[in-house]
């Protein structure tokens, strides 16, 4: 299938870091990425409180996407008319989104061109992007079946662990696989689609290590089926999002003794008891040669935060939304290993991030054919969040004990060599 022209339209790359989701999250430039568009998801990110702006993506605009198949096969999906900037400030919870324009648009607009550009507003220069360049093609067989076909200039990142299989990719595994089955589907629709703009939340990290946690202990929307209800209530009570108001939804962990990334998928969660969760957070935070136990503060600074702002709102419920836990995997990066001296607010190498709000419920969630009404904070995401930082506050005070016991026996070997030598 062929799109309209447009010289200026923008080839998507699948994004590198995807760890979660149902979706492929593409990379429009190394600022800015883009989903397929809900429209419940539009409207909250047009009319979201603004107390809360902090710890969600930046909504950018949309774009039409379309499926372009060249003679050899190869399929890529390109993005047009020319991405504009849209600011916070300018939406509203009537506008459209098409790419309101700014004060920046036309400088903006000068992102476009054949292939991913970064806006000259957002260049961010990484060692990552610049040394690890990669590619990844879909092609279409003879029989008309799509598959992925990886190109790199150095060994694959991307260690995948779900599986057992421990293959190198160029792309996180998952990631990889929700682009196989979002291009499938595209190319059989025939049609262009809608896709909503959004900040690249990985940016500022050049080895972003990732948590993807599905958040609340109810994951159903209202306007859900009876058979999708029962079914979403079965899933969470096979899993922790029942007793503990979360579960993990993939990850990726930058591993500096081996220099790849750790990757774990929505299946490894879902197996996990709440003491298998418990060692998931620490596989996330460890590098390969220790628990990074000085991020800890600053990712429970931000949690409570958070919990201090859903405490606030009303009527907003966050159903089937996702949290991202994020850290630059690169101690020389990361600013003081011990973390005593950080600014527990100022941390760039810590953030949490909201995501998924296609079926967040909240005042003006018209397309929804409920009218069930929520008064009051969504309870079970804050239990989520609470229940969080608690494991986390335990995962600290086990592995300074860990440490200490370490140091003791270190300590108890040199007293008992020095008794020897004496002795000798």
């Amino acid at each position: 299938m062929a799109c309209r022209s447009c010289k200026d339209g923008v080839i998507l790359m699948p994004f590198s870091h995807q760890v979660g989701g149902h979706a492929g999250m593409l990379k429009y430039n190394d600022a800015t990425v883009c989903k397929p568009l809900n429209p419940r998801e539009l409207l909250f990110y047009q009319s979201l409180p603004e107390d809360m702006v902090h710890f969600m993506p930046e909504y950018r605009g949309t774009i039409d996407v379309c499926v372009e198949e060249q003679h050899d096969g190869s399929l890529y999906l390109r993005a047009y008319p020319c991405f504009q900037m849209v600011t916070r400030g300018s939406c509203s919870p009537n506008s459209s989104g098409e790419g309101v324009d700014s004060d920046e648009s036309a400088e903006d607009a000068s992102c476009c061109s054949n292939s991913p550009q970064t806006s000259r507003k957002h260049h961010h220069k990484s060692l990552y992007h610049s040394k690890r360049k990669s590619s990844c093609m879909v092609l279409v067989s003879r029989n008309g079946s799509v598959c992925l076909n990886e190109s790199t200039e150095s060994d694959g990142l991307f260690e995948d662990h779900s599986t057992g299989s421990g293959l190198s990719m160029s792309c996180n595994p998952w990631g990889l696989h929700c682009h196989h089955r979002q291009v499938t589907k595209m190319r059989r629709d025939q049609k262009n689609h809608k896709f909503i703009l959004l900040e690249n939340v990985t940016s500022q990290l050049q080895y972003p290590c990732i948590m993807d946690l599905k958040m609340g202990s109810r994951t159903y929307s209202d306007d859900f089926s009876v058979e999708k209800r029962k079914a979403h209530i079965a899933k969470a009570e096979a899993t922790t999002s029942a007793t503990l108001g979360m579960r993990i939804c993939g990850m990726q962990v930058y591993n500096s003794e081996t220099g790849k990334f750790m990757c774990r998928n929505k299946y490894y969660g879902r197996r996990l008891s709440k003491d298998g969760l418990m060692k998931g957070l620490r596989d996330f935070l460890h590098n390969g040669h220790r628990v990074r136990t000085e991020l800890i503060p600053h990712i429970i600074h931000k949690l409570q935060e958070l919990i201090h702002l859903v405490s606030q709102q009303n009527c907003l419920r966050f159903y089937s939304s996702s949290l991202l836990i994020m850290y630059e995997g690169h101690t020389g990066l990361s600013g003081d290993n011990n973390g005593d001296s950080m600014d527990l607010k100022r941390d760039p190498s810590v953030d949490i991030k909201m995501i998924d709000f296609a079926n967040t419920y909240h005042k003006g969630c018209k397309n929804s054919s409920n009218t069930a009404v929520h008064n009051g904070p969504d309870t079970g995401y804050m239990y989520g969040l609470e229940n969080l930082v608690q494991m986390l506050e335990k995962l600290t005070v086990k592995s300074e004990r860990l440490k200490d016991v370490g140091s003791s026996s270190s300590s108890g070997c040199s007293s008992s060599g020095q008794a020897m030598a004496h002795s000798v």
